[in-house]
This record gives structure tokens, C-alpha cells and sequence, in this order.
């Protein structure tokens, strides 16, 4: 008897909304005798979301940080805007969310400053770069495109293996 698949509880209760996209495409043979319709859906997920990159590098730093430093960090990953690079670190608000007082919250800053998770700009009070290498909200090649190196050119038919020995080329060990 086939073992059943245990469901994650968290979305038993709680479904994850998403919207879904649909295209439709046509192809006329070359004689135009034959259509050939087909349709393909997409899901996108309806909530925001922040990517926190996963290298060895980032790995060491976040777990060198002190409380109030991982909830600065947190704070910004929850609060970074969509397709920016820059956030506003403003104390009072920080600290109604996070309950860390002002104190806390410049040593956090300092920490994060010092880890270069963050960087001050110039001429604007409160406002901060966020490094896209650790952090970024939307599609960063995108953003970057003139910052970019393609390591690999693939065609989506390979086989996923040689997809992989690309990402442990691009991040040695």
C-alpha cells in the first residue's frame, strides 16, 4: 500500500491566493490547413515578497548578528519596496514596529552599515542603499542590466543537472 503524503499544517487552515495568467496561443500549419490552439496558465503568487540570498558569505554574516541587528534586518526584508534599492530607516517607526528602542536601533544600523547590508546615501537624510547582493525585492537582473554577467546560456530543454553545475560554478565552495 502506497504511503499517503503528509500535508503541511500551515496550509490546511490558510490557503496561499494567487492569481493566475492565461495564454493562448495559435499555430496555422504552413498551408494553413491545419490550427493548432493551446493554452498555458501561470500562478502568481498575490503576496510580496523579499528574497534573501543564500550564499556562504551571507550565511556567516547573518548569523553574526546581534538581536537588534537580525530585526533591523528583518525589518528591511519586510518593508524593502518593489524594484528599489534604497529604503528610508526612519527610528520612530522602527521602533513602534520592532519595540527597539532608538539606542538599539543606531547600533543595529552601525552593524549593518559595518556588515554592508546597508550603506547611507549621499544627501538624503534616512535614506539607505540595501545591497541587492544580500537582499532584493523583484527580479534584480532585471534591475541591474547593465551590471550583469551570464555564466551560462541554456536552452530550457537541457536536463536540470546542467543547470546545477552552473549555480556551483558561479558559487564555489
Amino acid at each position: 500500500m502506497k504511503k499517503q503524503k503528509e500535508i503541511n499544517p500551515f496550509v490546511v487552515d490558510k490557503k496561499i491566493y494567487v492569481i493566475e495568467l492565461l495564454k493562448k496561443s495559435r499555430l496555422k500549419s504552413k498551408d494553413n490547413s491545419e490550427i493548432h490552439s493551446y493554452s498555458e496558465t501561470y500562478k502568481v503568487d498575490r503576496e510580496y515578497c523579499s528574497k534573501l540570498y543564500r550564499s556562504k558569505e551571507n550565511q556567516k554574516t547573518i548569523f553574526s548578528l546581534s538581536n537588534s541587528g537580525l530585526k533591523l534586518l528583518l525589518y528591511i526584508l519586510m518593508h524593502i519596496q518593489r524594484k528599489t534599492d534604497t529604503i528610508e530607516l526612519l527610528p520612530e517607526k522602527i521602533e513602534l514596529i520592532t519595540k527597539m528602542k532608538k539606542d538599539s536601533f543606531n547600533r543595529a544600523r552601525s552593524e549593518l552599515v559595518k556588515n554592508k547590508i546597508i550603506m547611507k546615501t549621499k544627501g538624503r537624510a534616512r535614506i539607505y542603499w540595501v545591497n541587492p547582493h544580500f537582499i532584493f525585492n523583484g527580479n534584480r537582473s532585471n534591475f541591474y542590466k547593465n551590471n550583469i554577467e551570464i555564466l551560462a546560456k541554456q536552452n530550457t530543454k537541457m536536463p536540470k543537472n546542467i543547470l546545477k553545475s552552473s549555480y556551483k560554478e558561479a558559487n564555489p565552495q
